[in-house]
């Protein structure tokens, strides 16, 4: 069995960008800080390595070209994923009586934000206005144009340090162009490590139009759809584990454009939104299969969706249907191999979040049922909770909903989580403007417990799974940060006990930035990966190297 593998990956990343400013006020640590730590903190995730590829290149992008919140319509808001219903209806209240929002303290301030919240989003939105302070703003029409590229190359070695198959490449490209609001447009194609040129592993394509006189939306090409809580129609990110209060409720976009440079997690198809006072319909017409570079007729299956929802100052109510139907576009139906109705609700009731989700399968005739709440506890101290029932039978292809074990079947589990900050502030170096400052403590904590009725191994009629996880960050100075993360997880088949300790040590000055991470993991035996990684980054290229090593024995020790 492999040993040892040592790897040597160098990444660079281009991105050309025209058209007009961001117009981003100062966010401190945003220079020179990887992008990753952002994605991470706003999604309530610990490690990259358990987001989707798709979720992190999303905002990315938005990373990129961030959200102008003081010219955005609602629905692009809402599309965005950034902000729940009652943020958006706070923010829009605020600025109807206030003016646009000129400071991100002053956007601390509107109801439904709070200083943790806003200096996670920060990186992701801009202040830009059309306005003065006090006045308010209006959606501007610039074009916007940018490109990405990557390009990746690995060694790897096996047992006795012997070539296995020599140098092997990835790269990436895709660009888009957009006109405010009103049209979006992308293309984008990948090539996976010794992918065959010039057939591609995977592409994608889109195009979104905004009709604002009608509010209306129609997307063709790659598209998302995310509704309620995900129990019944949500592709793209799930995260493996309710790790903190940020990860526990989700923000539903309804009808967007997929902005990934493959496309994979989208639906393709054509999708359209329409919206009037309270209410919102979206539909949808997805084609499954459609994007394989070779299918026949008969492959194909066609999933319609619909959506109601209806909003107010506090929150949200909607209905979700879908069906998919195979066959169709062999001139006959073969059958609806999966049908769901959906019934969620999320409000905001004096500062604490509640949210739930009913869905009922047609074809196995059982529900699935999620229902929790995120609710501060003190100045730096929100707690989370959350119950889930997905009874076995249920089928979850399209869902995506909160489960730390399952894809929304064969669990009932309840979780807990929690999320502090502790200690005297640190000033960044070199950073000025909002979030240049940050506490010398932060940290979170979780535990689940799932039961699986229908057991999860051969023979088994019914099994247990607990886990806890904690992670804390240290700042050691104004520059150095060590970062400390803890797993463990007890179950009743398999290998019963796993415990996971990670610990990172980063520093950051100005544009340049590097990393050390020490790993162990002992399950079956002890798994071991560590590396070191630098670089440089800023608004048009990045370049990274890193080394590392890994040693794993057994599938059980992977990290």
């Amino acid at each position: 069995m492999r040993r040892m593998i040592v790897m040597v990956f160098l990444v660079v990343l281009a991105e050309m960008t025209c058209g007009a400013q961001r117009g981003r006020a100062s966010v401190g640590g945003l220079d020179g800080t990887h992008e990753l730590e952002f994605i991470m903190r706003l999604s309530g995730c610990s490690s990259p390595e358990e987001m989707e590829p798709d979720e992190i290149e999303r905002l990315s992008a938005l990373l990129s070209r961030p959200l102008r919140i003081n010219m955005a319509s609602e629905r692009a808001l809402a599309a965005s994923g950034l902000l729940s219903r009652y943020q958006i209806a706070s923010l829009a209240d605020y600025r109807s009586r206030h003016g646009d929002v000129m400071s991100y303290s002053e956007l601390a301030a509107v109801d439904g934000f709070g200083e943790a919240f806003t200096e996670a989003l920060a990186p992701f939105v801009s202040l830009e206005s059309m306005s003065q302070a006090g006045g308010l703003g209006k959606s501007g029409g610039a074009v916007h144009s940018d490109a990405a590229i990557k390009a990746g190359a690995r060694w790897p070695l096996c047992d006795g340090g012997s070539a296995d198959t020599g140098m092997e490449w990835s790269s990436a490209v895709k660009a888009r162009v957009t006109y405010g609001e009103q049209l979006g447009f992308l293309a984008g194609v990948s090539y996976g490590y010794s992918a065959p040129v010039p057939l591609p592993t995977a592409f994608t394509g889109s195009l979104a139009m905004d009709f604002r006189r009608i509010r209306s939306r129609i997307v063709l090409g790659d598209f998302n759809a995310r509704y309620g809580q995900g129990l019944a129609l949500w592709n793209g990110m799930t995260m493996g584990a309710l790790e903190s209060p940020s990860s526990f409720m989700k923000k539903p976009t309804g009808i967007s454009q997929s902005w990934s440079y493959t496309g994979s997690m989208a639906h393709t198809g054509v999708a359209a939104e329409f919206a009037a006072r309270n209410f919102s319909v979206s539909v949808s017409a997805g084609i499954p299969g459609l994007k394989k570079l070779t299918y026949a007729p008969g492959e194909l299956s066609l999933l319609p969706a619909i959506n109601v929802a209806w909003f107010c100052r506090s929150g949200q109510v909607s209905v979700t249907h879908y069906a998919e139907m195979s066959g169709v576009f062999s001139g006959r139906l073969d059958g609806i191999p999966d049908m769901k109705t959906s019934l969620d609700a999320a409000f905001c009731i004096r500062g604490t979040d509640v949210f739930s989700e009913v869905s009922f399968d047609w074809l196995s005739w059982v529900p699935a049922v999620l229902a929790g709440t995120v609710f501060p506890v003190c100045e730096g101290f929100r707690m989370a909770a959350m119950a889930r029932y997905y009874p076995p039978g249920y089928h979850a292809a399209q869902s995506g909903a909160a489960s730390s074990s399952t894809k929304c079947s064969n669990e009932y589990a309840a979780s807990l989580s929690g999320e502090f900050s502790a200690g005297g502030w640190v000033r960044l170096r070199g950073k000025q403007g909002y979030g240049a400052s940050i506490r010398r403590h932060v940290g979170t904590f979780s535990a689940d417990a799932a039961f699986f009725p229908d057991g999860k191994s051969k023979g088994s009629a019914r099994d247990l799974q607990v886990q806890a996880k904690m992670k804390s960050e240290h700042m050691l100075a104004d520059f150095l940060k060590l970062s400390v993360r803890l797993v463990f997880r007890y179950r009743t088949w398999g290998e019963p006990f796993r415990t996971d300790c990670r610990s990172d040590l980063s520093f950051i000055s100005g544009r340049f930035s590097s990393a050390v991470r020490f790993n162990a993991l002992v399950c079956s035996g002890t798994g071991l990966l560590g590396y070191a990684e630098g670089g440089y980054r800023d608004s048009a290229v990045s370049v990274f190297l890193r080394q590392g090593f890994f040693r794993i024995d057994n599938w059980n020790d992977r990290i």
